[in-house]
């Protein structure tokens, strides 16, 4: 008999835990929730993620990257059991050396849940375990003030799917965040559409392109889109043509 063992886990307290600090160290916390009917084994765990331009985020072994906080983040418990319905508060802390690089630092810490088997499951049967993972990422930048200094490197419009996209990079050390505004007129100077985006992170030496579907996609023409970069105190933008046959 063969028996597939499903955890049911959540985080209530987001996937992404950001922090600005020029100080010794930082704590924070993890809020895990059991929302099954069964005990769950909750094992948490560390790894890196190399943010290459553009590209699928990369899993790499803690300390691999410049930017990994694995050598200086310690978690309370790496092992817990959670009864169903249970919510448990892991926390951890960051310790920063007195000689450390001011820059923007990160990792991943890993989230697994898994069903424990009883003693009569463990002899009687072949079990397969699906096991459910979250990573929570911890970013730092780790300075008083810094500046963002994010770059629009294109700007173009996809007639084929009616969508404006804009490459971001970010040639500093930190950690930059930004949204993006876009206002297309027609040449008669009319404004025909409008679209805003969430913020996100843009990685040191790494870009991002920001796509935007147009709710109304404009017809045989040529326009004006008009972009404006909210990043930081800071407020940026340019503006290109294109023409839609």
């Amino acid at each position: 008999m063969v028996q597939f063992s499903y955890a049911n886990i959540a985080i209530l307290n987001g996937l992404k835990h950001e922090y600005s600090s020029s100080g010794d160290s930082i704590s924070g916390e993890i809020d895990v929730k059991n929302i099954s009917d069964a005990q769950q084994k909750i094992i948490l765990y560390l790894q890196d993620i190399l943010i290459p331009c553009n590209q699928d985020v990369v899993f790499s072994e803690p300390g691999s990257s410049v930017n990994s906080l694995n050598n200086w983040i310690s978690i309370e418990n790496n092992e817990v059991i959670l009864e169903p319905g249970e919510v448990r508060k892991i926390r951890y802390k960051i310790v920063f050396p007195k000689n450390i690089t001011p820059m923007g630092y990160w990792s991943m810490i890993m989230v697994e849940g898994q069903t424990p088997l009883s003693e009569q499951e463990l002899k009687s049967i072949v079990t397969v375990s699906s096991k459910i993972r979250y990573g929570v990422q911890i970013i730092c930048n780790l300075a008083n003030d810094f500046d963002q200094a994010l770059q629009i490197e294109d700007a173009k419009y996809t007639p084929v799917t009616g969508t404006v996209e804009v490459t971001l990079s970010n040639p500093s050390d930190y950690v930059a965040k930004s949204s993006l505004s876009i206002e297309i007129y027609n040449k008669e100077s009319e404004l025909i559409s409008d679209k805003s985006s969430q913020k996100v992170n843009i990685y040191p030496d790494s870009c991002r392109t920001i796509k935007m579907p147009l709710d109304t996609p404009p017809g045989s023409g040529k326009y004006t889109c008009i972009i404006m970069m909210d990043h930081s105190s800071e407020l940026t933008g340019t503006s290109f043509e294109f023409i839609v046959e």
